[in-house]
């Protein structure tokens, strides 16, 4: 081929190329190109991002459950504390009202073994000699730490007056967290308090 004729047929292809460079640059944009593969490459999870993902909603839904348990606990003490105020308060207005003209009162017990548990009765004198209206049983995680294990305590309003014999103090714990307690007292006026 001669030297005219080559420049000649290589002049004539890079006019075609001219022509046509615009339309290879729409289809092959290579900052289009590039842009393309990142967002390919960011539209999913690595393993170990979902390993973290995993472990951090672990370690969250490990302490909510806790404190659920630990609040669920409190909530447990609380209304028996509020139950057995309802009772002591029952059995002193009872008492005031002369029902069945005896005396009433709360007999408390603490078992060594067992539930702990509390009565409503109305008596002459004592809970021995009483006539026993209900038992409840202290609900599950609940103990008394005054009354002592093995021991009972008795509350006894006097007929007519509502006074009580003695004043008293009830002490509740959680068995799960001892030192979460409550401290129900009645005094010499038979007030009821926590």
């Amino acid at each position: 081929m001669s030297p005219t004729r080559y420049i000649n047929y290589w002049g004539r292809k890079l006019k075609k190329f001219q022509k046509c460079l615009p339309c290879y640059q729409r289809s092959f944009n290579i900052n289009e190109l590039m842009s393309r593969r990142a967002s390919e490459r960011m539209s999913g999870f690595t393993l170990i991002e979902l390993f973290i993902s995993i472990g951090i909603l672990t370690i969250i839904g490990t302490v909510g459950i806790v404190s659920f348990s630990r609040f669920r606990a409190r909530q447990m003490l609380d209304l028996t504390t509020n139950e057995i105020v309802t009772t002591l308060r029952r059995a002193r207005t009872a008492a005031a009202a002369q029902e069945n003209a005896s005396a009433w009162g709360v007999h408390l017990e603490n078992p060594n073994v067992g539930v702990d548990s509390y009565d409503l009765f109305y008596t002459s004198s004592t809970y021995a000699s009483g006539t026993l209206m209900f038992r409840k049983r202290l609900g599950s995680g609940i103990d008394f730490s005054d009354p002592v294990a093995s021991s009972t305590k008795d509350v006894i309003f006097n007929k007519a007056t509502g006074l009580p014999q003695a004043t008293s103090s009830i002490i509740l714990q959680l068995l799960s967290d001892t030192s979460a307690t409550k401290t129900i007292t009645v005094n010499s006026q038979g007030e009821v308090s926590y």
